[in-house]
């Protein structure tokens, strides 16, 4: 961090001395040089935002996820109880559903009560993780006060209700709904391949429940083969040890 500042400021210097030198008046060099080093940091932090992201819905790795998240929040103090949510989120991703849930209830809810965006990603998240813990009646209060009452503006939080709502009709035994809501989502355009192979898996274990197992085996190779250190990757992984013990049945 003090290293980062030392650059940022050294920088600033430069570029000011520069623009002074180039005989622009002071006043007139300090405002250029507030504007370009302004963008350019806030250039930089998109950039680190989406490379600390990546790690997990790219590359597919939620312990580097995790590790590069707790950098940041000594970097970034004033938006460490932000980034304590995108932890319990890969949390989430390693299957380590009850540390999850854990830093998911130690959360201060101010800051992310402030903005739909937020407020919908935690509740979201909290929800899926308790459907993952067979939480089902907890999970359906949560979505009715909250997430039903907050308003979806974008795409991606119109996609991610769509797979909450597959993972709720999947946990109440209802395949028949989860397997339309997952397939319509299949359909749609411009998914990020981090949603889509989590909605691959979502169809997996439906057609398993459903006793389709040669289907179910095409789409746990897919995620298998594509979903590194992805905890759906490793289920899937076991799925597929366990059927060829079997020879053809899934033990769940």
């Amino acid at each position: 961090m003090i290293k980062h500042k030392i650059i940022y400021y050294g920088m600033t210097f430069v570029l000011m001395i520069v623009l002074m030198v180039s005989g622009i008046p002071p006043l007139l060099s300090g405002w250029i040089t507030l504007i370009i080093m302004v963008t350019l940091y806030i250039l930089w932090s998109i950039v680190r935002q989406k490379k600390r992201v990546d790690l997990l819905e790219v590359f597919y790795d939620p312990q580097a996820f995790i590790l590069a998240t707790q950098t940041q929040q000594k970097v970034n103090k004033k938006m460490a109880e932000l980034l304590e949510h995108d932890i319990a989120c890969g949390h989430m991703a390693l299957g380590e559903y009850e540390q999850a849930l854990e830093l998911f209830k130690n959360l201060k809810l101010k800051r992310f009560l402030k903005w739909d965006v937020t407020k919908y990603a935690y509740y979201h998240n909290y929800c899926l993780c308790l459907f993952n813990l067979g939480a089902i009646e907890e999970a359906e209060k949560i979505y009715e006060q909250q997430i039903a009452q907050t308003p979806v503006i974008n795409k991606k939080q119109r996609l991610l209700l769509e797979l909450l709502m597959a993972s709720y009709y999947y946990y109440k035994k209802d395949y028949k709904t989860s397997r339309e809501i997952v397939e319509a989502f299949l359909k749609q355009d411009k998914i990020t391949p981090y949603l889509k192979l989590n909605a691959l898996y979502d169809l997996a274990r439906i057609e398993e429940s459903e006793g389709h197992l040669e289907l179910a085996r095409d789409l746990y190779q897919r995620v298998a083969k594509h979903g590194g250190q992805l905890n759906i990757a490793k289920q899937s992984r076991d799925k597929l040890a366990l059927e060829v013990v079997d020879r053809g049945n899934f033990k769940c």
